[in-house]
């Protein structure tokens, strides 16, 4: 689903839509409205998106994180708890991304070289 197909919910507007880089957040919303996701997200299971995606159009009516938006988030996104413990012990893929590029930087050798990409790819196939 879209972002736009999501605010179909009555009373759910955003102001604008943004993707960037962030080292510890999926998405964000401001008090304006503005919606951002990280672009890491594309590496993760479609429902998964959807998810993060309601959650923060969810802030729009409900600024906490208190029992109303849950309710709210669960109304969208019914397996919400789910995807909320999926997402929990995930690691940003940035971590060992800047692993990989420091190690190369500091001309460490292969070996470390070679453990450090072993856990990028442990990482992004535990994603799937």
């Amino acid at each position: 689903k879209g972002v736009e197909e999501m605010c179909a919910h009555p009373g759910v507007s955003y102001c604008s839509l943004g993707i960037r880089e962030a080292k510890t957040r999926w998405g964000n919303c401001s008090r304006k409205g503005n919606l951002n996701f990280n672009w890491k997200l594309v590496m993760m299971p479609e429902t998964v998106i959807d998810y993060v995606v309601v959650h923060d159009l969810m802030h729009l009516k409900e600024t906490n994180h208190a029992k109303g938006l849950w309710e709210l988030v669960g109304e969208h996104c019914p397996q919400w708890r789910e995807h909320r413990k999926w997402l929990g012990p995930r690691v940003l893929p940035h971590c060992h991304i800047a692993c990989l590029v420091t190690a190369r930087r500091r001309h460490k050798p292969i070996d470390r070289y070679m453990i450090t990409r072993r856990r990028q790819v442990q990482c992004l196939q535990g994603m799937h």
